[in-house]
């Protein structure tokens, strides 16, 4: 039979193997094992967990504070979007409220026609069924280059 080495914890006495710790704490057997690697104080090897992953983090946008995956849900968003978001600076009204881009990088082209700008979606529709968004936006690209 192995006998497997027993920690002791300095604080309390108690004596486990690194599999009884990790159970005891919450952790994976590799998420105790990378404490004891990294040599942490014993106030911080032996500290309980969290639970497992990152910690959420919280936003408050007009005085209520929600983590941001319930704001990315809330708003129909992809939590990655939401997060990027505030990591690009941008100010945590402005993650949640402004609607993600539709066509992911797709930039969304204005075109001026008749002295109003749209996008060349906005002015198919207004000249549909006689050609399609993309037809028209070569017409315009078009008209450009011979104006």
């Amino acid at each position: 039979m192995t006998r497997r080495k027993q920690i002791t914890n300095p604080l309390t006495g108690e004596a486990k193997t690194m599999h009884e710790w990790a159970d005891h704490l919450g952790l994976t057997y590799a998420g105790f094992r990378s404490r004891t690697r990294r040599n942490l104080p014993a106030d911080e090897l032996f500290a309980p967990s969290h639970g497992i992953g990152p910690k959420p983090q919280y936003v408050t946008v007009n005085g209520v504070t929600k983590s941001l995956r319930v704001w990315a849900d809330e708003a129909g968003m992809c939590y990655s979007t939401v997060a990027q978001r505030l990591a690009s600076g941008w100010t945590p009204e402005d993650t949640v409220i402004k609607p993600a881009n539709p066509y992911p990088g797709r930039p969304r082209k204005h075109f001026e026609f008749r002295g109003e700008v749209k996008t060349a979606a906005e002015w198919a529709k207004e000249f549909t069924p006689v050609m399609s968004e993309s037809t028209l936006a070569k017409a315009i690209r078009d008209a450009r280059g011979a104006a």
